[in-house]
């Protein structure tokens, strides 16, 4: 009877492929760490990973999902969060900040350069809590990319100020190679999200991995960082 119910037990395992879009950020720091655990538990289901810094076309590019770290998607794909909120920090380094103003207030990144990151929902903008309210400040600059990494490189060589996910930055702050900026302005929280089109049944392979993927997040995107 034991045997008959361990067939039973890997007949009910999910099998089959399933493709994940997602950028090079999200791929290096959330999905490759726990691929191995994926695996070992569902041994039946092949993963492939599609990297793309932009929001890409995850049907056009034959994904089953996307995941990424977003303010906003695209309307036709439903976003499910698959981890706790995150900040957005507001970080320049030392050398930057000894030839220019230190910003006191929002609305004094008008003033600077501003390396933007075009996978946020408006480059060109940021919102920040001024006395309680939601406001929308301008964030001039001539330097616009299409990745956390590449923002985080600019910021470090002295080229601007940014705004960027506190995770990218944690070590950076820690160790004194970026300074935070604006502190007592929080930014709306974000989060890591699965996109993907509505569909009327999901396949199991790709609910078990979403749900793989939020039960790793949860205690990693918990633990204590600088800005917290």
């Amino acid at each position: 009877a034991q045997a008959v119910v361990g067939l039973d037990d890997d007949r009910d395992q999910p099998t089959g492929e399933i493709r994940i879009s997602t950028s090079r950020l999200a791929a290096h720091q959330f999905i490759e760490p726990h691929l191995g655990e994926f695996h070992r538990r569902y041994p039946k289901v092949r993963l492939e990973l599609v990297i793309d810094d932009g929001l890409g076309d995850i049907i056009r590019e034959g994904c089953d999902a996307g995941v990424r770290l977003r303010e906003a998607v695209a309307d036709s794909m439903i976003a499910v969060p698959i981890s706790p909120p995150m900040r957005l920090v507001v970080v320049g380094s030392p050398a930057y900040l000894a030839a220019h103003p230190r910003p006191a207030r929002p609305e004094d990144l008008r003033d600077h350069a501003n390396i933007r990151d075009s996978n946020a929902q408006n480059p060109g903008r940021a919102v920040f809590l001024v006395d309680g309210k939601a406001v929308s400040v301008p964030l001039p600059g001539r330097i616009t990319v299409n990745s956390a990494q590449a923002v985080r490189h600019l910021v470090l060589e002295g080229e601007g100020i940014a705004m960027i996910p506190s995770f990218v930055v944690a070590r950076d702050l820690a160790e004194g190679r970026l300074e935070r900026l604006l502190p007592d302005f929080l930014r709306p929280q974000l989060d890591i999200q699965a996109l993907y089109l509505p569909q009327p049944f999901m396949p199991p392979r790709l609910t078990a991995y979403l749900d793989h993927l939020r039960m790793a997040l949860s205690p990693l995107l918990k633990a204590p960082r600088p800005d917290s």
